[in-house]
């Protein structure tokens, strides 16, 4: 056989070595014929029972699987890989409003969640496995276990355990009140209530919990999306006495989430509930932008500002007592930027001033103790086309009036936009 039909033999042995590799890294990820879902919203469903699965990943993707939980169920999932090549998995898991329940990043070649501390029995949980770095196979082992849930519940008199996320949070009515409740680290980590605000009224929150710890357990006010504290710094509160309040936060009109938290304690709780007017009050009456109401406190509730022109100058008012913050929102034709700058007249003041993007990264910040004003601008990054955010914080100060400049401007004629390096 002349060494050119032997050539012809290796390389015909390497291709079909080299297709049966392909196909045994070919996507049957936990059996399911094809690449498991990438997102929680198309997670690829699995039976609630013990189970091992197998998958395959490359770097930069992303595996997601779901789970429905019976009542009175736990869960807890392992990931192994293995180690070599660079390879980085790691595993998530997630209640059903996709808040974290537990995950695992170091602990390489095997990374191992749970579900204790949560109730997660009647819902549907998921699983996230993502590549960090490296390609190659895992295994997925999960194991469906009874949940002790601690002794009988009867948060705010429910009978039942309140909520564990806003989603699920029990609903109290709007008074003056005094509840009581349990928690406990390792069986029942969170309690959440949504109360509603009425007009022209603030909300404060005392909390007595003679088992908890400096750090371990904490008090929260979140806005009505779940997602931002109410008048931060106060809340939340991580010491005893436990006590947030909505100071001139505008909460009015609105309802709030009250939120008990611990990863170290357990025992009975009782909240103090107080709704209280804010008529007269520092602040209870504002116009910031003409807007006539206060700014929002968050970005989630940023006051949206029409620009009249490519340079508007509007008032507002902050304090560090009632009113910390004002969020304001632009948005920023294509192609063009902006920039901002905030002056006051109160020598004893301290403002600063913050630029963030639409996902709430921050863009550029001013935040001397000598500068007035203060200013930020966007030049540097790319904005156009977007939502952008400016933030007024009084550093310190009482009852401080102060002039914010907002200019946009177009970009499209610059040299920056109008390049050919290299004749690219």
């Amino acid at each position: 056989m002349g060494r050119y039909a032997k050539s012809s033999r290796v390389v015909i042995a390497l291709m079909m070595i080299s297709a049966i590799s392909a196909q045994a890294l070919a996507d049957d990820d936990a059996g399911s014929g094809g690449d498991a879902g990438d997102s929680s919203s198309n997670a690829t469903p699995l039976g609630a029972y013990n189970g091992t699965y197998y998958g395959n990943l490359s770097s930069g993707d992303e595996d997601w699987y779901s789970i429905n939980m019976p009542n009175g169920t736990g869960i807890a999932a392992s990931l192994s890989f293995s180690n070599s090549a660079g390879i980085d998995f790691d595993l998530y898991l997630y209640d059903s409003s996709n808040y974290s329940i537990d995950y695992s990043w170091f602990s390489d070649p095997v990374e191992n969640v749970t579900s204790n501390g949560s109730s997660v029995g009647g819902t549907t949980v998921t699983l996230w496995v993502d590549a960090f770095t490296g390609s190659g196979s895992y295994t997925l082992e999960i194991w469906i276990f009874q949940e002790n849930q601690g002794p009988p519940q009867n948060d705010a008199g429910t009978g039942s355990d309140s909520g564990d996320s806003p989603t699920t949070a029990t609903i109290i009515c709007s008074s003056n009140q005094t509840l009581t409740g349990w928690i406990s680290d390792a069986w029942d980590g969170q309690d959440w209530y949504n109360i509603s605000i009425p007009a022209a009224t603030g909300i404060s929150v005392s909390m007595s919990f003679p088992n908890g710890t400096s750090s371990n357990t904490q008090l929260a006010l979140i806005d009505s999306t779940g997602n931002y504290y109410v008048n931060y710094p106060n809340s939340p509160d991580s010491s005893s006495p436990y006590e947030v309040n909505s100071s001139a936060a505008n909460v009015a009109g609105d309802s709030v989430f009250i939120r008990v938290y611990t990863t170290a304690d357990e025992g009975n709780y009782s909240l103090a509930i107080t709704l209280f007017s804010t008529s007269g009050q520092p602040g209870s009456s504002q116009d910031d932008a003409g807007s006539g109401e206060d700014a929002g406190d968050t970005l989630g509730t940023a006051l949206s500002v029409n620009m009249s022109g490519n340079t508007t100058t509007f008032q507002g008012w902050v304090d560090e007592n009632w009113d910390e913050n004002d969020y304001f929102a632009i948005d920023v034709p294509m192609n063009w930027t902006s920039w901002a700058s905030v002056s006051w007249n109160n020598s004893s003041a301290d403002l600063d001033l913050y630029m963030y993007s639409s996902s709430g990264s921050s863009l550029d910040y001013s935040a001397s103790s000598f500068d007035n004003p203060e200013e930020v601008s966007g030049n540097s990054s790319s904005i156009g086309g977007t939502t952008i955010y400016y933030r007024v914080l009084v550093y310190s100060g009482s009852d401080v009036d102060y002039n914010l400049t907002i200019g946009v401007a177009n970009l499209s004629d610059s040299p920056a936009y109008n390049q050919n390096d290299a004749n690219s």
